[in-house]
């Protein structure tokens, strides 16, 4: 039996994706490895967001408080507001249409770590010229 042109044309489908770099989605990577999440048990957004990090495969999640100093990564969330907004009104003064809105606000923080700069110049105090080009403040040069 002869390979129809549909039968190559199908087959060779997956070959052109392959080649052009397409991949299918994969779990994200995190860097970090451990997370404490410092949310509100009762928040169906926070049930979610611990579902979904935990289901990535490669992250510890915490939620109990006796764990948090094992965690690298802290997660607090000083508030998640529920707002309803008025979009459109029928000509009899009914509301027709009502936007939701739900803000998450969050902080995430590590251990204090620590990071120094140090930078030598040499400079000739005879010289104006040298003081002039000087780098006034070495915290800019980094920006």
């Amino acid at each position: 039996m002869r390979p129809t042109r549909r039968t190559l044309l199908l087959a060779s489908v997956p070959l052109l994706l392959s080649g052009c770099g397409f991949a299918l989605r994969q779990a994200p990577q995190f860097g970090f490895r451990s997370l404490y999440l410092a949310l509100p048990a009762h928040s169906a957004l926070a049930l979610e967001l611990r579902r979904q990090l935990e289901g990535s495969g490669n992250l510890q999640v915490f939620t109990d408080a006796a764990q948090r100093d094992k965690a690298e990564v802290v997660l607090e969330s000083p508030g998640e507001q529920r707002e309803r907004a008025v979009v459109s009104v029928s000509a009899g003064g009914e509301v027709r249409e009502f936007q939701l809105r739900q803000r998450f606000t969050f902080r995430a923080s590590t251990p204090p770590t620590g990071a120094s700069c140090c930078r030598w110049r040499k400079s000739c105090a005879r010289s104006t010229r040298a003081t002039a080009n000087r780098p006034r403040c070495p915290r800019n040069r980094r920006r």
